[in-house]
């Protein structure tokens, strides 16, 4: 038995319009940086510009916040998929015409109950044995 999928779809398409626009103005001002740290290299000529522009430590910075941005792109990707067929359902199922409209909170889990054992022991203890 699969589980039903628990989640407030509008919150889950806000977080994604503000990780997109997170993204764009990360990138954006990450552009932006890596040219002005670009003009500093050739205006900035004293040995305390070696200390301060390490190209060694800056090349890791620049490794990390570019990976950051990759893995964003993926993880907005992987969210959309999932999210598109949720809210097309939701539009179909809001749409039909039907009485009944779609949730607007997220459904409660459901926790499964145990079955009741009586009877049981009547049919030897096995399950199997119930049938007849």
């Amino acid at each position: 038995m699969s589980n039903p999928i628990q989640i407030d779809l509008d919150e889950l398409k806000t977080f994604i319009v503000t990780l997109k626009t997170f993204n764009g103005n990360y990138a954006a001002n990450w552009e932006q940086t890596k040219a002005r740290w670009q003009y500093l290299l050739h205006t900035w000529n004293d040995p305390e510009c070696a200390k301060f522009l390490d190209a060694v430590g800056w090349a890791q910075v620049q490794l990390e916040m570019e990976r950051y941005l990759d893995q964003m792109k993926s993880y907005v990707s992987w969210l959309e998929q999932r999210a598109t067929p949720l809210m097309a359902y939701r539009e179909d199922y809001s749409g039909s015409g039907s009485s009944v409209s779609a949730p607007t909170s997220p459904t409660p889990p459901v926790t499964p109950q145990p079955r009741p054992i009586e009877g049981v022991e009547r049919y030897g203890g096995s399950p199997e044995n119930k049938l007849g």
